[in-house]
Order: structure tokens, then sequence, then C-alpha cells
């Protein structure tokens, strides 16, 4: 038998991840290779098909593309603005239209003709001057262009072609893309993604991993891992192309070509009208990968990655045929039926998956008398709602614009739909609607008609002392309404007995009545609709049993139901898997910083080891000097100016925030926190099993046992479902931000890009293998992502590599083929891989395109990936957090200070001689 087929026995125990740490990922870059032929003009050709990012790598070796982080604040950018410089003739719009989707700009190919519309609208004109330079290799890229007239040559460094390019027969994959194209197509484009995205700069998010190695070679000549970070910053910092716009003498630079360039730059092709280049500027500010130089006097079409992003966000956007979900979600705010009952996140989740629905002048929306099942927002035109009433009720006609709805009382329907009362009737050249049915409505959120139950009896909770004044938070009260059970009891029925054993719950009456009798104080109550009782018993239960939540307890009251009353029962049991210990009722929660350690302090630590090398410093292995036991720590060193110099004081601020407000056993434990006048200090738990990379990817093969990769999956599922109750989205999950601790089960770890998300937020970020398409494509995004990356994460673990990246492959390519969102499963015959047909749907449902109809993101939120039957049984009872099923693999510690499963590293720890900060720059980390 295989080493493929044994390593996908179910049965099979793990290997450790002994000898794994050779193997781990190249630098996380684009590779690009160039090979010169004997002849000029063959190698010049040749050099221009290739002109493509390149993994390197064998089998044998899993690449990594450099993580991303184009962290612009779309919501706060200025509105484009149009100039002389943006006119066009029709043959130019045409021009460009046939240049963006001639197949070969997968970015313009996805996004929608009125978006498409709209970038061509605002991409400007500049003219280039004979030898002018229009972008630098290593100059971070910000725009994209279209060449209209004239040519440009293409350089690249010596250095970089004997790096990074090699011929289109080595970039052949050996097998088509899953849509049908080519692997060799890419020789035959004229489009050029002339961006590189190795900046030379590890990311901070990964730099915040626990013990994960870096981006760099170490003092042992080791090479580790590269990550990439494209800084955050503002407009007014985005570096600008050294040309001139719409004017003959267009280089500022007077120079030639050849004394413009770097000594080692080589021509290796020429574009001309019609070709394109910075593909990858719109997606993220990456350094240019070629310095290109007008051969002639030219023309070209271009637009930024701010116009780009500013009008793919919609946030600016006042098209009349698009789903702006931005206005759709203040339409829906005004549904009050909706916003009484749904929180913002839910309102935005409907917002999104709204369908745009267009009527021309005079034809009708709504035809009295039929049943509907659809609730309409008018997103533009006019429409008169007219013969209005039904029976001798009459009134008179409306007219009804952008902003107005109708339709809605049909979402709470009982029956297929409700009979419209109206006709409507567009009254504008064209009408847009955007349309939700009832079945759409019930996918995407549950039954209205459920969720204002649930809304109700959540605000009677909100209202009992014990609960209100507990600290709880919204996710909680949310939590505790939907388990609690609706009981309905006859008239006559004793619920409880003076002096006898009794459940101990809390009730709260929906209907009906309750007597309630207490025979020491000989006092006689008698409860009806939204009163409660049981908060006494709860307590008396926790003094009594504290150990067993389920235990009957001794009552001194009597309570006796008066006639058909229905109740909603919460269990004392129901109501600790929410809140932990029933103690914790009618005591305000301790404030977030409350949470982190106080009493430990810097000088208390002693440094053993390095962990891990990050861009702002690196992760020790510490110990307690004092603690007797559970002394062993993982101290984060962070330095301040470089954490200046990135613009990543909110970022690091942000992080440290987030990871005190959550408590998960899966979720790495900030224990606490330090700084000095030069540095940043974060203290965590010490994971001592290494990165969930290192059990995937072994030496001698790639992927793990289904049962492995379920297990490590579901214990990924529960950190997730954590952050999100909190409307916290992870941003970066892959194999290197999980670790293993000493009992076998996965540690998320590395909050670096972790966000409290309401409605979307716009910054692409995360490693390019994991990202969805909605973040490729700077749609908007929130907790769908982490979804996606689950599914990318378990089909890495079954198959051993990326669903859509593979060696060899372009970043550009990879991202066309996450956008397609088609990929394929290997055959088990050839390729000895067993992917079962439960993990094969739970992974096509989490790899759906559409992020509302993505699983995890409908109705049963986090719950429906629980409850998918490739879970089954693994989250009963709660097992799987209280540690009770047996690990798939258990690492090998010899004591409290075994950091074998990390890199070796030199301990330099060198005292930091960098500029000393201000007064101003020292109070941006006072919340820190």
């Amino acid at each position: 038998m295989s080493e493929s087929k044994n390593r996908n026995d179910n049965s099979g125990e793990l290997d450790g991840p002994s000898g794994a740490r050779a193997r781990k990922r190249q630098s996380g870059v684009q590779r690009v290779k160039l090979s010169r032929t004997k002849t000029e003009a063959h190698n010049m050709k040749l050099n221009k098909m290739t002109l493509h990012a390149k993994l390197t790598g064998s089998q044998k070796s899993q690449s990594r593309h450099g993580e991303i982080f184009a962290a612009i604040d779309v919501e706060h950018l200025v509105k484009p603005s149009l100039n002389p410089n943006t006119k066009k003739t029709e043959q130019d719009i045409r021009f460009i239209e046939e240049t963006l989707t001639d197949g070969e700009n997968f970015v313009f190919e996805f996004i929608s003709h009125e978006h498409r519309t709209e970038l061509i609208k605002h991409m400007e004109c500049i003219c280039v001057r004979k030898d002018g330079v229009i972008i630098r290799q290593g100059d971070e890229g910000d725009y994209f262009y279209v060449i209209k007239e004239g040519a440009i040559d293409v350089y690249v460094s010596e250095e970089q072609q004997n790096q990074d390019y090699n011929t289109p027969q080595d970039l052949s994959l050996g097998q088509s893309d899953v849509d049908g194209n080519d692997p060799s197509s890419s020789a035959k484009r004229g489009v050029f993604a002339l961006n590189r995205s190795d900046m030379n700069k590890e990311s901070f998010g990964a730099e915040s991993c626990v013990g994960s190695p870096q981006c760099q070679e170490n003092h042992n000549g080791t090479k580790h891992r590269k990550t990439m970070i494209s800084l955050d910053h503002d407009l007014s910092a985005i570096k600008r192309s050294p040309i001139s716009v719409n004017q003959d003498d267009t280089a500022p630079s007077s120079l030639s070509a050849s004394s413009s360039l770097d000594a080692n730059e080589k021509l290796v092709c020429e574009l001309g009208p019609g070709d394109s280049f910075g593909e990858l500027a719109l997606l993220y500010n990456c350094p240019r990968m070629a310095t290109c130089v007008a051969k002639k006097s030219c023309s070209m079409w271009r637009v930024d990655l701010c116009a780009f992003r500013r009008i793919m966000s919609g946030v600016h956007s006042k098209q009349s045929s698009s789903t702006n979900e931005f206005d759709a979600l203040e339409a829906l705010k005004k549904v009050t039926i909706l916003s009484d009952v749904l929180d913002e996140p839910a309102l935005a989740r409907m917002a999104n998956a709204l369908i745009p629905i267009k009527f021309k002048c005079g034809e009708k929306l709504c035809i009295k008398g039929e049943v509907g099942d659809t609730m309409h927002i008018i997103s533009s035109g006019e429409v008169l709602i007219h013969n209005i009433g039904l029976g001798d009720s009459q009134f008179k006609d409306i007219k009804a614009g952008p902003g107005d709805f109708f339709g809605e009382r049909s979402l709470l329907s009982d029956k297929a739909g409700e009979t419209r009362s109206a006709d409507i009737t567009a009254t504008s050249d064209t009408v847009v609607t955007l349309v939700m049915s009832k079945e759409q409505f019930e996918t995407k959120l549950g039954s209205l008609k459920d969720i204002m139950r649930l809304a109700l009896l959540q605000k009677k909770l909100m209202t009992i002392s014990s609960f209100a004044t507990s600290g709880l938070e919204p996710f909680q009260f949310n939590m505790l309404t939907k388990s609690a059970k609706e009981v309905e009891f006859e008239a006559g029925h004793v619920i409880a007995i003076a002096g006898k054993p009794t459940m101990p719950a809390l009730y709260l009456i929906l209907s009906g009545t309750v007597q309630i009798s207490d025979e020491q104080k000989g006092t006689v109550n008698v409860l009806g609709k939204e009163d409660h009782f049981g908060t006494r018993i709860l307590h008396v239960s926790q003094i009594v049993n504290n150990d067993d939540p389920t235990a009957e307890v001794s009552t001194p009251l009597t309570i006796e139901v008066m006639e058909p009353t229905k109740c909603a029962i919460l269990t004392r049991e129901a109501i600790e898997q929410v809140i932990g210990s029933i103690s914790r009722l009618g005591k305000p929660s301790a404030p977030i910083a409350a949470k982190l350690n106080r009493n430990i302090q810097m000088d208390d630590l002693k440094k053993h080891r390095i962990l891990g090398i990050g861009s702002f410093g690196s992760v020790w292995l510490v110990e307690h000097k004092e603690e007797k036991s559970a002394s062993i720590y993982a101290l984060k060193v962070m330095r301040k100016r470089d954490i200046l110099q990135h613009k990543m004081t909110k970022h690091v601020i942000r992080e440290k925030n987030i990871m005190i407000s959550v408590d998960h056993p899966f979720i790495i434990n900030l224990v606490a926190t330090f700084q000095d006048a030069s540095s940043l200090y974060m203290l965590e738990n010490f994971i001592p099993g290494g990165e969930l990379f290192t059990v995937i990817h072994k030496p001698e093969s790639d992927g793990i046992p289904n049962e492995a990769a379920r297990f490590y999956c579901a214990c990924v599922t529960e950190s997730l479902a954590h952050l999100h109750k909190r409307n916290i989205c992870f941003r970066d999950l892959k194999p290197e931000n999980i670790l293993i601790d000493r009992d076998g089960y996965c540690i998320l770890i590395d909050l670096g890009f972790a966000k409290l998300v309401l409605n979307k937020t716009h910054t692409m970020c995360g490693t390019p293998e994991y990202l969805s398409p909605e973040l490729i494509l700077h749609k908007g995004h929130n907790k769908e992502v982490d979804h996606w990356a689950l599914g990318i994460l378990l089909y890495e673990m079954i198959v051993g590599q990326s669903p859509f990246a593979s060696p060899g492959l372009a970043e550009v390519k990879m991202f066309r083929k996450i956008v397609n969102a088609k990929f394929p499963f290997p055959d088990q015959r050839r390729h000895g891989i067993d992917v079962t047909d439960k993990a094969k749907d739970v992974i096509a449902r989490l790899l759906t395109k559409n992020p509302s109809e993505r699983l995890g993101s409908l109705a049963g939120g986090d719950d429906d990936i629980k409850n998918h039957p490739y879970f089954e049984n693994i989250f009963k009872n709660n097992d799987l957090v209280r540690k009770k099923i047996k690990a798939p693999w258990l690492p090998q510690i010899k004591n409290a200070l075994d950091a074998s499963n990390f890199e070796t590293y030199r301990n330099d720890d060198h005292q930091y001689l960098g500029k000393k900060l201000t007064t101003s720059e020292q109070s941006l980390f006072e919340e820190f």
C-alpha cells in the first residue's frame, strides 16, 4: 500500500511533526523565473509570454504566497472625482471595454457591468514622452494601466531574472484548469500583472503567532517562510507614478531610459496598444516586479486602487441599477417589523441577499387580489400604489420612490403568501426594486415569526434583575433565549411541591396564570403573562449542588397552574452552558482590562530561547521566576518604532483588546501586557505542540487521515463560532495560525487581522490561498470569509494542498480560480486520497461563491456547520470543548520548557538602539 493510501486510513494514528520543520513553506512570495534563449528576438517573445508569477517548490515542499494587508479605510476615503483627463469618446470606451473583457483581466471579468462602466468612467488618460519611467521595479504599485498608443519596454533586474522567472514550459502544470482553460494559456496573454508580492517585510499578523517562524534567514542559515504586508496608509500617503498627465513632456525626469535604470536591469519584453499591466495593484499595493519605460511617446488609460476600492465597495455609489447594500440596509432599518427584532448584522445579511429586479414604465409590480410572498424595497424610480383596499375600504393613490417598501407582511404569512391589497405600477422609465421572498428570508435568517417571538422573550429576560445586572453580552442573551424550551401546562398541573425536590429552572410565563404558595411565610401570589419565577431555586441549587447542574433541589414553594398556561423554561444546565457558573447571576462582570494578570511584571520573567522572529521583534519562551506551576509563557516583543513606521499602532491595540475580550479553551489566552520606552510586550500561554502545519505536511507525505482532519476542523469551528458570536471576524485562518496543545487539541492564535465587524469591512488582508472571492474583488466582507477559509483548511488537511493553489501557479491565476470557485477533488484510485462524500459536501458548501449562501452564513449560523453530517456526534454534549474526545496525535513533551516543536534561533537579546520616541509618539501607545 502506498504512503498516500496509508495516510488516509481513517483508523491510523498521526505521526508527529518531527523533521517537518525542514519543509516549512518557502518564502511566501510570487516566484517568477526567466530563462534567456540564444536568439534575442525569441527571448523577448518568451519573456513577454512568461511575465507571470510562479511559485517554486517540489511536490514535497509546500509554498505559500505572501500575506496581504491592503488596509485603506474605504469608508473615510474621498469620493472619486472626474477631471478633464477622464473624458472619453465612444471609441475610447469601446477600446477600454474590449481590453478589460478579453478574458485576460480576471478582476474586471468578475465584476458587474455597472461597476466596470463606473471604473472606465474614472480612468484618466496620461501621456508619457520617450524614455519616461512609468513604473519602477520595487516601488509600491497603485495603478492599473491600459496602453492606448505607443510602445513600452519592460526591464527586470538580472538578480530578479535569475531568481524569479521560468520559461513557458516550466509554467505548465501538466493539467487543465478546473474552468477548462489550458494551463499554458498564460503564455498567450497580452496582459501582465507587473507586481511583485515579496515586499521584504513580514506580516504583523503572522508576527503575533506564538512561536511561528517568520520571514527571514536565521543565524543558523535555515530558511524560514516569508510573509508580506502592504502597509496601512491614508490616501495622502500613496505614491504616484513619476509622470505628468496629458503633457508632451510627461516624464518629470529627462534622463534617458538607460541612465535612469539600474545597471543590472535588462530588457525582457515590449508592450503595445491593447496590452495592460498592474492588475494586482488594484487588489493591494504590492511592489512592482519590473520597470516600464516608454520606448516612444505613448498614451495610456489608468485607474488607481483607491478609486477601484471606493467604486467596488459602493460607499459612494449612486448607481440606480446596483444593489447598493448600504442604501438597502438603511431602507431595511425603516421596516419596523424587521428593525424591531433584527440587529444590524442580521439586517446587513438580509441587505446583502436582496435581489434586484427591473420593471419598465407601465409594468405592474403587484396585482391586487393576487397572492405574493415577496417584499420589495424601491432602489430607483417611482411607482404608483393605486386601487388600494379590500371590500368597501378604499384609499387615495400613493406615489412611492427610492427607500420605500411594500410586501413586508408577506414574510409573516403562515400560508404561501399574502393577498395583495393594491395595484402597484411603475411610472418611471425604469424601476428597480430589491426583492426577498419569504423562502429566501427563512433560509438566510429563519422564520420571521420565530425571530419576533425570540426577540420578545429576550426583552423579558433582560428585565429580570439577576440577569440584567450580570454584565451579559447581547449574544449571550440571544443564546439563552434560543436555549429556552416552551412547554404548555394544563390547569391543575403542579410544577413544584413544598419540601420535595424539583428541577432548578427559570420559568417565564408566556400565557395563563400560576399560583405560588409559600407555607413558611404564609403568602400566596398569582403570576400571569410576562411574569417569571424560579430564580430563587436556581441560586439554592448552586449552593446545594454546585457540581451537578441537573440535580433536583428541595423548595419551600408550591407552584400550581391555574389555567392552561405556556411557559418558556431555562434550566440551570442550559444557563451554565452559556454563562458558565450560575453564581455569576446578579454580579456585574469585571472590566475587560481586569482579566489581565496585573501581578506579573517584566522583571518576574526569565527568557530561555526565541520561538519566532517577526517584523516588529521576536517571540520568547519565558519562565516566571517565582511561580511554582503554570509558569511557562510565550512573550511577544514588538518594537514601538517599527510599529509607528508601519502605521500599525491602532492594529496592535485592536489585537490586544480583542484578545482580552474573548475567553475560549481553543483560542490563545493573553495573560498580561507591558511596555517600556522602546517596546510593547504581550504575555501569552505557551502552546508546546507546534503548528498544525507540521502535522499536515511531513517530510514523507502531505495530508492527514479523514478522522484527524474532522477532529481538527471541529476544534477550529468551535473557536471561530466563539468569535463570530461576538461579531469578530478572524480573517487569517491557515494551519500556521493553529497550534497544538499538550492534549493534542487545536488552539487558534494570531488575532492580528481580527476585527469587530457589524456590517462589512473592505480591507483586503490574509493569506492569498485562503482569500475568498468577495475579499479578492473588494466587495466587502464579514465572517463569511472565515467559513470559506475553513473549507480551504479542511481540503488542505485531507488532500495535502490548497484546492486553488499548486506549485508553479501564479498568484493572479490563483485569484482567477478562487473567484471562479471551481475546484476538483482527487480521484481515490489515481491519487490514493479518500475524500468521503460527507467531507466533499461540507467542503463544497463552505466554498460556495456567494457568501450569503455559504454554509455557516445562513439562518443557523455556525451551528449549521456543527450540524452537518460530516461532524456527526463530535459536538455532542459539548464533549469537544470539555476535551473528552481522544485527540488523533499527542505531541512529545519532555518537560515544561520543551520547545523542540519550534524552529531554532540564535538567542540575540540585544537592546534596541533605534531613535528615541518623542512624548507625542509615546502617547499613541497609552491604550496598550
